[in-house]
């Protein structure tokens, strides 16, 4: 990946100022005017639709962005905010469509530091996509790019394979069917798989009304709604 783009997509990590704890979760702004976290967790599963959140830059401490919540997925781990009054200065872009033995770069958090890692998109869920980057505890809410700078998702969770497990084996673990929401709960550290949720089914949940999502004042064909499904 080009260093210009590294630099560029290193502006678009947030994290959200909770008033309960000073963690740095990641939120990532992924059009002009929307940001993603994760669902999961003590701070992240209490926001409600319409709640006020500051989102404030990991790059630059003085770019702090007003937003609202503007839809919860439960079933795939995720939040959407959407700005206020003015657009996220730095964004991808563009976004790209995910597909297997796709090279991906992810962006993440570790105690407040940008950090990189890396993999290929191994095989898909149940609108997920599987990547082979080694997913540790914290990694939730990362960023996953090609290598172009496009977004193609977020992280969300890791699973842990062993086709030994005598709870796969007996179909307890079922990765493809658990609802309403995928159980991220470890079961060994043999294999390790990063969880990502693309954004295309991000979009395809958002009442987009904004004519450009990433180009500032482009006009572009909007994504059409198709439901809150969550």
């Amino acid at each position: 990946m080009d260093q210009r783009v590294i630099k560029h997509l290193e502006n678009v990590v947030y994290w959200a100022r909770s008033g309960i704890d000073d963690t740095k979760r990641p939120v990532v702004a992924f059009t002009k005017s929307h940001a993603i976290t994760y669902r999961h967790g003590q701070v992240n599963s209490k926001y409600l639709i319409n709640d006020t959140v500051t989102l404030i830059n990991i790059v630059n401490a003085n770019i702090e962005i007003k937003t609202t919540v503007v839809f919860i997925s439960e079933r795939n781990d995720y939040v959407v905010f959407h700005t206020i009054n003015e657009e996220f200065p730095s964004f991808p872009i563009n976004f790209e469509i995910i597909h297997r033995g796709q090279d991906y770069r992810t962006l993440g958090l570790d105690s407040g530091n940008l950090v990189w890692n890396g993999g290929v998109i191994s095989s898909v869920g149940a609108g997920f996509f599987y990547g082979t980057s080694h997913c540790k505890k914290g990694d939730s809410g990362s960023a996953v790019f090609d290598l172009t700078g496009k977004v193609l998702g977020i992280i969300v969770g890791k699973i842990s394979l062993k086709l030994s497990n005598t709870n796969i084996r007996k179909g307890i673990v079922d990765f493809s069917v658990q609802t309403p929401k995928i159980n991220f709960t470890e079961i060994s550290d043999h294999y390790n798989k990063s969880c990502i949720i693309p954004i295309h089914i991000v979009l395809s949940n958002l009442d987009i009304t904004e004519d450009s999502l990433y180009e500032h004042g482009e006009k572009k064909p909007r994504i059409e709604d198709e439901g809150h499904k969550s």
